[in-house]
């Protein structure tokens, strides 16, 4: 048996076809904890086009800090998990959100594919990524995190995220709604 060894690293241009193959490749439920709207072949509309232009712009250094001073909220720090084959099993990011003179604020996303959850890429991937905010300067991060998805929201928890606020049905998926809480980090 071969000992599975995950490498983390920024997202490339080159990965964008296999992190929307591996998005569709998700179970439903997976989904609906994690459904950003920036990924998945089956979900092509002109914010996916200018999200997937965005994610492209942002692996480029250069790129990225034109992408900041021209547009700030769609600039992302994203990173993927690649396993011993090379396939992509995990995807997290940080989305600016705003920008002013004291502080930089990002939104939060990550992913593990099915299959590949509760072997710890989760928070290697977390300890990347706000590794990632520090060094980019952000003084706060946020995510969101559906009730029931108790295996998230004690990993963001282990990281210090608090609880700011409950926001009953506040998320939906395929017409159902769902609750989910607001979590915030502070970086400073």
């Amino acid at each position: 048996m071969t000992l599975a060894i995950y490498n983390i690293r920024k997202l490339r241009v080159t990965d964008l076809y296999q992190l929307n193959k591996m998005y569709d490749s998700l179970l439903e439920n997976t989904k609906r904890f994690f459904h950003p709207g920036f990924l998945g072949y089956n979900s092509i509309n002109a914010s996916w086009a200018l999200s997937q232009l965005a994610m492209a712009a942002s692996s480029s250094m250069m790129l990225k800090k034109l992408l900041v001073n021209i547009y700030p909220s769609a600039a992302f720090l994203a990173i993927v998990s690649i396993d011993n084959d090379g396939k992509i099993v995990g995807f997290a990011y940080i989305k600016r959100k705003r920008r002013n003179l004291s502080e930089c604020h990002g939104e939060i996303g990550i992913c593990v594919i099915d299959g590949y959850q509760g072997r710890h890429i989760g928070s290697k991937m977390m300890d990347y990524l706000l590794e990632l905010a520090k060094i980019e300067d952000f003084q706060k991060v946020c995510l969101t995190v559906m009730v029931d998805n108790l295996n998230a929201e004690k990993l963001y928890e282990n990281y210090g995220f608090k609880k700011v606020r409950l926001v009953p049905q506040g998320d939906s998926w395929h017409g159902k709604k769902f609750d989910y809480f607001e979590m915030s980090l502070n970086l400073t």
